[in-house]
């Protein structure tokens, strides 16, 4: 079975556009620190996923998707 970790901004945008990331890391993967993004300091954030040594998040990322959408799609559609 194949896991994601997905996370979102933007909920609540009302200029802005709402982003959703997820993440499926390769199996047996523990990254020290990683949790809910807002959880997090914008420094561990950046640490995280751009850190040296085979210890980011993108070192150990099997795929990571991005997706975004505007303010007006997410009034007309809900952001449900």
């Amino acid at each position: 079975m194949t896991v994601a970790g997905v996370d979102e901004i933007g909920m609540g945008p009302f200029a802005g556009p709402a982003v959703a990331a997820a993440v499926i890391l390769a199996p047996l993967t523990i990254i020290d620190g990683l949790a809910d993004s807002k959880l997090l300091s914008p420094k561990c954030r950046e640490k995280l996923f751009a850190a040296p040594c085979g210890a980011a998040l993108g070192a150990h990322a099997v795929v990571i998707g991005i997706g975004q959408t505007e303010a007006k799609e997410v009034d007309r559609l809900n952001i449900y």
